[in-house]
């Protein structure tokens, strides 16, 4: 089910790639190179590219289309891409790439390099989605999930688990790129591993002024989209346990956020407040960050009154948590 899920979802920008204009290999000049994925990591002092291309045999759409993961090094993106394209005839296309995968080990500076590529000349669509992995090239390496390339699985497998667990990844280029032209601190990119299975949503990646500062698994950041604004329904799922949420509001105050959720039990409500009050405070401690991006919030509501994010620890974050047909008022619990 699940893969044929997936293989309905990329079938239309597979498609799409039998009709583009003729880029040929080194190997063979009647075949056609498309990027469906590309990824960065962090090579020593270098910057490792690593691309995952179809080739289309252009004198037989009917065969099977193959891909293959080529990898380059260089002091700059130029340069690593540039060693890559220097093994081909024929320039690669861009513009079909469905995923930009960042590193873990990739930091600020370098983040920034790497948007600024992706947008410069319109190289990639801006409905790219960006991911983040231990290792790209391991990543991309391996047999596809459900269509002929790991970049389009991964496309599929994103919309698949925002419509299985409600967590809405708003990490695709445009959606990243808007937050940073904003001046928004932080943001987050669904975090992908292969194993065993294949390939598969593995948490999330929490930036803050596009460095990586906290890797959250599956339960954490079912927490964390709770809170931010990525769930409004859906499954949220702790420990051994399993809330759904029937709804997510958020009010505000001059230095308070309050958290308005409904989950489908009464007896879970207690549990879920202060679960959520604690994830608050032991992420910002261990970051020592406002990566909730609370400042940003309030800044947002309340633009003239502008205040610096060294203030965050001091804003109030309430929960309020109920089930259907309950007073709002009952189970207000503050967080100091």
């Amino acid at each position: 089910m699940r893969k044929g899920w997936i293989a309905a979802a990329v079938l239309g920008v597979c498609l799409l790639l039998t009709g583009c204009a003729d880029i040929g290999s080194s190997a063979k000049d009647d075949r056609k190179l498309m990027v469906s994925s590309i990824g960065f990591d962090e090579a020593g002092d270098k910057i490792k590219a690593s691309v995952e291309v179809i080739i289309i045999n252009s004198e037989n759409y009917d065969s099977a289309a193959k891909t293959k993961v080529l990898t380059g090094e260089g002091d700059n993106i130029e340069q690593a891409i540039g060693k890559i394209g220097s093994s081909l005839t024929k320039p690669m296309l861009f513009n079909h790439c469905g995923v930009i995968g960042i590193g873990k080990g990739i930091g600020a500076e370098r983040f920034a390099e790497i948007c600024a590529y992706c947008f410069s000349d319109e190289r990639i669509t801006l409905s790219a989605y960006m991911i983040t992995a231990d290792d790209c090239e391991t990543l991309f390496t391996g047999e596809p999930e459900a269509s002929v390339t790991v970049g389009y699985d991964m496309m599929g497998i994103i919309e698949q688990e925002s419509a299985e667990t409600g967590v809405v990844y708003n990490s695709r280029y445009f959606e990243v790129e808007s937050k940073r032209e904003e001046g928004k601190n932080t943001f987050s990119l669904p975090h992908f591993v292969r194993n065993s299975s294949g390939i598969a949503v593995d948490g999330m990646t929490v930036f803050h002024n596009d460095r990586q500062i906290k890797q959250l698994n599956n339960d954490e950041a079912g927490l964390y989209a709770l809170i931010t604004g990525e769930i409004r329904k859906g499954r949220v799922k702790l420990n051994a346990g399993e809330y759904e949420v029937t709804d997510r509001k958020l009010s505000w105050g001059k230095n308070r956020i309050t958290l308005k959720v409904k989950v489908d039990e009464k007896n879970k409500t207690d549990a879920f407040k202060q679960t959520l009050l604690r994830f608050r405070r032991e992420i910002e401690q261990e970051t020592g960050l406002d990566a909730f991006g609370f400042t940003d919030m309030l800044n947002q509501r309340n633009p003239g009154e502008k205040r610096s994010e060294a203030d965050f620890a001091e804003i109030d974050f309430t929960v309020q948590c109920r089930v259907k047909g309950e007073d709002e008022k009952n189970g207000k619990v503050q967080s100091r």
